[in-house]
């Protein structure tokens, strides 16, 4: 875990450490995500940016190409990062609403169903189970 945020308080809990060795510089006054993960395990990194949706604040265009620019800013590939915004439920008000507004290149996850995920990617029709099996640098 690299960063934890809501609406209400910026900073809940965060890793500055971990940051500074990651080459990362994260604003508190710019728009971040809920939650910021980092899976160490690959040889190279991944980056996940979490949104936790319960009204409005999904992960759509601007907002990937956003954390994109902050992540290569600290020299990530774009292979590095992933997008996922997560839901209550497929049948909740939020997710209906948001489906279409999230960026091509993420993924969405609902805690009704957490064994599942919603790819929003054409480029590898069956073939993404897992962030790790993602590439947003593939995509067209």
């Amino acid at each position: 875990m690299l960063w934890i945020s809501e609406s209400g308080n910026k900073i809940i809990q965060r890793d500055d450490q971990l940051a500074q060795a990651l080459g990362l510089k994260i604003e508190v006054d710019k728009l971040l995500p809920d939650t910021i993960l980092v899976d160490l395990a690959p040889a190279e990194p991944l980056i996940v940016f979490v949104e936790a949706v319960a009204t409005a604040g999904e992960i759509g265009e601007a907002r990937r190409t956003a954390f994109l620019e902050l992540m290569t800013a600290a020299g990530f590939k774009t292979d590095q990062v992933a997008f996922v915004t997560a839901f209550a439920d497929r049948n909740a008000a939020a997710f209906k609403r948001a489906i279409s507004n999230l960026a091509w290149g993420s993924f969405a996850w609902c805690l009704s169903e957490p064994e599942h995920l919603i790819v929003l990617d054409g480029t590898m029709p069956g073939g993404i189970r897992v962030l790790s099996d993602f590439r947003s640098g593939e995509l067209p």
